[in-house]
């Protein structure tokens, strides 16, 4: 049986639940694994994990488990460093700095020559989160991609916790620390945004490619 659970069919009773949980099951082919604020993130195999990020408030992640998949519930807030080395797909996740030191200098940082696609995901660093001038080895910034790593991020959101949006200073969004920006269709590794929107009154760094216009 799946691990997967819904709270809006508790009166259908526990066999309407069973079943409906082994379909969802034999479609993903796998198991989803919940995930609730506190619960460490612990697959159940060495790939191909796929995990549903409950409601609330979670520590840090370090992914590192290949082929995995991040789903966030509505309001799953990520407010600890988030590391990922290993091919990875993250939706519909809030990542936000609200005052631990572990993401002051960046909330997610993308290593181990992985290939990570962030879809309608939330980056919120603090208004005065530490910043520096645009250039290739500044590690100040929203999120972090190493040198031989590759990330998409679609349709995502990047936001200070200032009410307008906006960060103090000059800085940074996305860095890509592949020495130049990767064309349209590749190939790797690079950076990608496509549309979503900035408020921050930052730019992603210079070798990351922009695929549309953010608002």
């Amino acid at each position: 049986m799946s691990k997967f659970s819904y709270s809006d069919i508790e009166s259908l009773g526990t066999t309407a639940e069973e079943q409906l949980n082994n379909i969802i099951a034999l479609f993903l082919k796998g198991e989803i694994l919940r995930i609730e604020s506190g619960d460490a993130l612990e697959g159940s195999s060495t790939s191909h994990n796929t995990f549903l990020i409950g409601s609330g408030k979670h520590e840090g992640l370090t992914l590192d488990s290949p082929l995995s998949t991040l789903k966030g519930a509505s309001g799953a807030i990520v407010n600890r460093l988030v590391t990922v080395s290993a091919h990875t797909v993250l939706d519909n996740i809030v990542f936000m700095q609200d005052g631990d030191d572990t993401n002051l200098n960046h909330l997610v940082r993308v290593s181990g020559n992985s290939r990570v696609l962030f879809t309608n995901c939330l980056f919120q660093r603090r208004y005065d989160a530490p910043v520096q001038p645009p250039g290739p080895g500044i590690t100040n910034c929203f999120v972090l991609v190493d040198s031989g790593s590759s990330a998409t991020f679609q349709g995502c959101t990047f936001r200070s916790s200032h009410s307008t949006g906006a960060m103090n200073g000059v800085g940074t969004v996305v860095q890509n620390g592949n020495a130049a920006a990767a064309p349209a269709l590749g190939p790797l590794p690079g950076v990608y945004v496509i549309g979503g929107m900035n408020l921050t009154t930052h730019n992603h760094g210079l070798t990351v490619t922009r695929l549309g216009g953010e608002v």
